[in-house]
C-alpha cells in the first residue's frame, strides 16, 4: 500500500470514528443507553485503526488493534498515557453492553463514555495533523513542493533577515 493510500485509508477510519460520535448522541438523545455506550468504544476503536493505518498495521482482533496501540503511541507518549484508561473502560463498557444481557448503562455513564470518546478522537486527530517535518505529504503535495523548490527556492540560510529589501 503506498503512503497516499495509507492517509486516505486513515482518513476514511477517522471519518467512522466520527460516524460513531454522532450515533452515539443521537442514541443517547433517543434513550438507547446501552447502545450508545458501543458506540462510544467503536469511535475509538476507529481513531486507533486510523492511526495505525499510516504504519500499514491492521488486526483481526479488537485486543491486537489495542495492544499496538498502545506499545506504537501510548507507550512512546505520542498520544498521553490517560487515553490508556479511556481504551480500557470503553472497552469494557462495550463488552457488558454487548455481552452481559442484564447490562444497564445510565443516562450518566453513557454520557461519560462519549465525552471520552469525544476526547480521545480529537486527541487523535490532532495527532494525524501534526507533521512538522512535513513527511505526510500525498504525491500532489509533493509535487507541489518540488516545483516551489525548483522555482527559485530560497534557502533560509541565505537571507538577511535585517536587509529584508531584497525580497520586498
Amino acid at each position: 500500500m503506498t503512503d497516499e493510500e495509507k492517509r486516505i485509508l486513515s482518513d476514511v477510519r477517522l471519518g467512522k470514528a466520527r460516524e460513531n460520535l454522532t450515533a452515539g448522541r443521537n442514541l443517547i438523545s433517543s434513550g438507547d443507553y446501552r447502545i450508545a455506550a458501543t458506540r462510544t468504544y467503536y469511535a475509538i476503536f476507529h481513531a486507533m485503526r486510523a492511526v495505525l493505518a499510516l504504519d500499514g498495521i491492521d488486526q483481526k482482533r479488537h485486543s491486537g488493534i489495542i495492544s499496538e496501540f498502545r506499545q506504537r503511541y501510548i507507550k512512546t507518549r505520542l498520544i498521553p498515557k490517560s487515553q490508556s484508561d479511556t481504551i480500557s473502560k470503553l472497552s469494557n463498557l462495550r463488552t457488558d453492553s454487548d455481552y452481559d444481557d442484564f447490562f444497564i448503562v445510565s443516562k450518566d455513564e453513557v454520557q461519560e463514555a462519549l465525552e471520552q470518546a469525544e476526547a480521545f478522537v480529537r486527541i487523535v486527530s490532532d495527532f494525524l495533523a501534526w507533521d512538522p517535518d512535513f513527511t505526510k505529504v500525498t504525491k500532489a503535495e509533493a509535487e507541489r513542493i518540488a516545483r516551489a523548490e525548483a522555482s527559485g527556492y530560497v534557502d533560509g540560510s541565505e537571507i538577511d533577515w535585517n536587509d529584508l529589501s531584497a525580497f520586498a
